[in-house]
């Protein structure tokens, strides 16, 4: 199944149009298309196509929405579907990057969530914050008053996760990933 597109890379906060064609499967048909970014950090971007009823498939999202995406290495996957007939096909794509909107950059805060958190710990247990910060919260994780041997553990958690977090990013920014591992297992030989 050969999958034609023009997706490629962008900057998160572009508007984007891209067509798909698929030498199998045509729009006509009543197929219908997701397509979906995945990438090993960041949440999966999961959008459907719209049908050109020409045999492609259309991918329109303004600025407005583009600008929420993740940036980083993604790999393309295109599931085909019917509902009503019970048909689904996947098949991976090519791989693209987002990238960072340089306008807006000034305001973009990269560190993951955990990093953020890690640095509040961190300043917590430094005795920078104020004494009468019993709590603070980032994207809806919250942390309240702690012992300093409770904050040096939350550390080294944060740490570890940190760390796993920036992993799966270097393996994922070299287009390996977890996702991409196959198991053989031969029988019957000696």
């Amino acid at each position: 199944m050969l999958i034609e597109s023009n997706i490629s890379d962008f900057f998160a906060g572009d508007n984007i149009s891209f067509i798909i064609s698929n030498d199998e499967i045509k729009s006509t048909d009543n197929v219908n298309l997701k397509v979906v970014f995945l990438n090993a950090v960041n949440p999966k971007i999961e959008i459907t196509a719209i049908n050109n009823n020409d045999g492609t498939w259309g991918i329109e999202k303004q600025a407005a929405d583009t600008a929420f995406y993740g940036i980083g290495k993604y790999t393309i996957y295109y599931v085909f579907y019917n509902s009503q007939q019970g048909f689904a096909k996947q098949q991976a794509g090519e791989r693209i990057e987002i990238k960072p909107n340089i306008l807006n950059t000034d305001n973009y805060d990269f560190r993951t969530d955990n990093q953020k958190l890690l640095d509040v710990v961190r300043e917590r247990i430094a005795g920078r914050l104020t004494e009468g910060m019993n709590s603070f919260s980032i994207n809806g994780k919250s942390v309240t008053l702690m012992t300093m041997t409770e904050l040096m553990d939350l550390e080294k958690s944060l740490v570890s996760k940190v760390e796993q977090e920036i992993t799966e990013k270097e393996k994922a920014d070299k287009g390996r990933t977890n996702r991409n591992k196959l198991e053989i297992r031969l029988k019957g030989l000696v």
